[in-house]
């Protein structure tokens, strides 16, 4: 599925503005809590008590300061100002909570207790001081390569490779929280890991983001590498999509069931209620228990399960899944990092049919209904950036444009789509503008999204 321009029917100018600090504030996404905020202005409200919180429930999190602090780098590129005592203030704080914790972090959020470690919130913790590193903020790059030995010691052996675990509830003998969630040990897992996808997948990334940003050892980097190698095997065998008889019946029953459910919700809001509480109590409950036995992550259609271990109904999943694999496509992309290329191409199809399935199917009923209670449909945008940026040239379908700019008239940017992320985006000062996301992804291609008239133009070839 190439990359090429679609004529737009003006033209987007991408000449920066002159720097102003006076306008550096702006409304944007936060990638975690999927809340929005005024920055630099709101950065108070991430803090309680000099911990940095998820502002929902007030408990610690570290992955919506990973997403301020991306913003903040993205609205200095914006505006000229320098916010670096802003930037500053947040690594202090994800540095004094981890030295508080015995060199790591803790969060409680499910049981209270420090034991309880959640591990998209490390990764991001992680990701965030490979910034401060950069950004000459912290002199110390070996304590963001213990961090990340301590975070890959939450993983479990299985017997086609190494699975890293969502949450140290997970780990065997440690909570009864998750008690049978793998009942019949799918994939030789043990009964507490309940396989999440998108996790897993942020934790391969995040090694290999550290291996290319940070000063890491010859020693240590070999021993990052013999984690990520049966990672990715691990991660074949859950993305297994072959045919199978029980989800040849059930894939279809399965999609048809969200469609119903997808649409009520948004058109008929209480026979979507009622129908939703049936479905929980009927299909979905015969459905975990088909799920187990045979287990599959990538759906009918294109639809990507989070979990094995759970009830199956976190739809709002499916976006968070297919962006954090086109994340890590894109990361093995920038790496260079030695991966099958048969699993490259697999990921590559499945993030192709899964972004399909979110603005084609009725699942674009799901987050549209989601619109107005939270930003999380923002990761469409985010994924269609991650997958283009990944793609050689040649026509961009017009309905992940379409499905790109709906969000975007909804929703404020957050940091990619303000010009800044490690990750899928180079160095660039993108236009100012309500009605364009602009930028360069890497590689030196230039983008605009014109997103009044769901127009895409990509203003310069791919390097050689």
């Amino acid at each position: 599925m190439p990359l090429t321009a679609i004529p737009a029917q003006q033209d987007v100018s991408l000449a920066s503005p002159p720097p102003n600090p006076q306008q550096a504030r702006i409304r944007t996404t936060i990638v975690g809590s999927f809340t929005d905020a005024d920055l630099p202005a709101a950065l108070d409200q991430f803090f309680r008590d000099g911990v940095l919180v998820d502002r929902r429930n007030g408990t610690p999190m570290e992955m919506d300061a990973y997403s301020v602090y991306l913003a903040l780098k993205a609205i200095e590129a914006r505006s000229g100002a320098d916010l670096t005592a802003e930037k500053r203030r947040l690594v202090d704080a994800v540095l004094a909570r981890f030295r508080a914790k015995n060199g790591f972090w803790a969060h409680g959020a499910w049981t209270g207790n420090d034991q309880e470690v959640h591990m998209r919130f490390t990764a991001a913790a992680i990701r965030l001081l490979v910034e401060a590193v950069g950004d000459g903020l912290l002199s110390t790059p070996q304590l963001v390569v213990d961090a990340l030995k301590k975070h890959v010691s939450y993983s479990e052996r299985i017997p086609s490779g190494l699975w890293f675990y969502h949450d140290s509830l997970e780990v065997p003998g440690l909570s009864d929280h998750y008690r049978d969630a793998n009942k019949f040990g799918a994939w030789g897992g043990t009964k507490e890991n309940c396989f999440v996808l998108n996790t897993h997948l942020d934790t391969l990334a995040t090694i290999l983001h550290v291996l290319d940003r940070v000063d890491v050892s010859a020693e240590d980097r070999a021993w990052f590498i013999a984690q990520v190698n049966p990672g990715l095997s691990a991660l074949a065998t859950v993305l297994d999509d072959r045919p199978s008889l029980i989800w040849a019946v059930l894939g279809p029953i399965d999609a048809l069931v969200r469609m119903i459910l997808f649409r009520s919700a948004l058109r008929a809001p209480r026979l979507g209620s009622l129908l939703r509480r049936a479905a929980l109590k009927t299909y979905y409950r015969a459905r975990l228990f088909l799920k187990r036995k045979s287990p599959r992550l990538a759906l009918f259609g294109g639809y990507l399960e989070r979990d094995i271990g759970l009830g199956g109904t976190a739809f709002e999943y499916h976006l968070v899944n297919v962006y954090d694999l086109a994340r890590f496509l894109n990361q093995v992309r920038v790496s260079r990092f030695a991966v099958e290329p048969r699993l490259l191409e697999r990921c590559g199809r499945l993030v192709d049919r899964a972004i399909d399935h979110a603005v084609q199917s009725a699942y674009r009923d799901c987050w549209r209904e989601t619109l107005t209670v939270n930003t999380r449909a923002t990761l469409l945008c985010e994924t269609i950036l991650a997958r283009l940026a990944t793609l050689p040239a040649g026509p961009v379908p017009q309905h992940w444009v379409s499905g790109y700019c709906e969000v975007r008239r909804a929703l404020p940017p957050t940091a990619a789509l303000l010009g800044y992320d490690p990750l899928t985006l180079g160095p660039t000062r993108p236009a100012a503008g309500s009605e364009t996301d602009s930028g360069a992804f890497r590689d030196g291609t230039r983008f605009v999204f014109d997103i009044r008239h769901d127009r895409l133009r990509i203003l310069e070839s791919r390097a050689a």
